[in-house]
């Protein structure tokens, strides 16, 4: 075969593993094994798991994961009896990229480079941080059965996940990062489905039981700054709880309603502005629920209109 044949159909070769690779991503919405197991764990420290524990994830882990959806940092999985989910940290979002160690330590590449790492480890850290702080401090509150952040060597030997095109696969879980969280209804769900059947009352109610969720945790000096309620906000039975608490924070002036009133009143406004999106019909009954349940709290007029609701409309 001539020299240019060859040629023309190694490029075609290349072209179809190349789009074959793009496929595979796309349909499997970039999960892989080299996504979620990192190359050095990272340096935090890791209480010894107590033998009930074991006990407890041993059996929970018996079973398989099937992939469920991902997000900006995770990749979630549910359990075959529905009542956990399992996550595991993107690789690629909270580790430099492998090119990153081969810019030249010399001016003016050594700035950018040095800028980077750090801006990467700082976000890690952050994640890492309010994991560890919502263990702490609001296990109950987060729904977290088990925050995994550094090598073990006693936990179940592997965990049997279902991708998203039905490939299965095996993790071995002491060498991955993971969060084990009991599975909730988000908060949108919850309230679609109450606001739909006219369940006015039930859907205060819910409401209620974020309000009470959220001032509990003003009280410990906790507060949560994502504010994409909707979403972040889940259930299990009539309990509110954080879906999310990569961004979890502590200050104990958050424990004085003069400091807490406003993110109070941005996750309210989130919720007063979806029911006016979606269900107008019943906007001003929630509404008014709404604003008379902050007055009691802060004993002033919920601030609405003065919220600058621009700069957490999409948070």
């Amino acid at each position: 075969m001539p020299k240019r044949n060859i040629f023309f159909v190694l490029l075609i070769i290349v072209a179809l593993l190349s789009l074959g690779a793009k496929l595979y991503h796309y349909l499997t919405d970039g999960f892989s094994s080299s996504n979620i197991i990192y190359v050095e764990m990272p340096d935090n420290s890791q209480t010894p798991l107590e033998s009930e524990q074991i006990k407890l994830l041993t059996q929970i882990f018996k079973q398989s994961f099937t992939y469920m959806n991902r997000g900006t940092q995770c990749f979630a999985f549910v359990s075959d009896d529905k009542q956990y989910v399992l996550k595991f940290f993107k690789y690629s979002g909270l580790n430099p990229p492998p090119f990153i160690y081969l810019i030249p330590e010399i001016y003016p590449f050594k700035s950018y480079k040095e800028n980077w790492l750090r801006q990467i480890n700082a976000k890690r850290r952050e994640l890492f941080e309010g994991y560890n702080l919502a263990n702490a401090e609001n296990k109950d509150g987060s729904a977290l059965i088990y925050v995994h952040l550094a090598a073990t060597q006693n936990l179940p030997v592997h965990v049997n996940l279902i991708d998203k095109i039905g490939l299965k696969k095996q993790i071995p879980l002491n060498e991955v990062v993971f969060i084990l969280q009991r599975k909730g209804e988000t908060l949108r769900a919850r309230l679609q489905k109450l606001l739909e059947a006219n369940q006015i009352e039930q859907a205060k109610q819910t409401i209620a039981a974020v309000l009470a969720m959220y001032v509990s945790n003003y009280q410990k000096g906790l507060y949560d700054r994502d504010h994409g309620v909707m979403y972040n906000i889940g259930f299990v039975d009539d309990k509110a709880f954080h879906l999310d608490v990569g961004r979890f924070s502590k200050d104990l002036q958050m424990q004085n309603p003069q400091k807490y009133k406003t993110d109070l009143a941005h996750v309210l406004w989130k919720i007063d502005r979806w029911t006016q999106l979606y269900y107008p019909q019943h906007h001003q009954s929630i509404s008014s629920f709404i604003a008379q349940n902050y007055f009691n709290l802060i004993n002033e007029p919920f601030p609405k209109e003065h919220l600058n609701t621009e700069h957490h409309a999409n948070k």
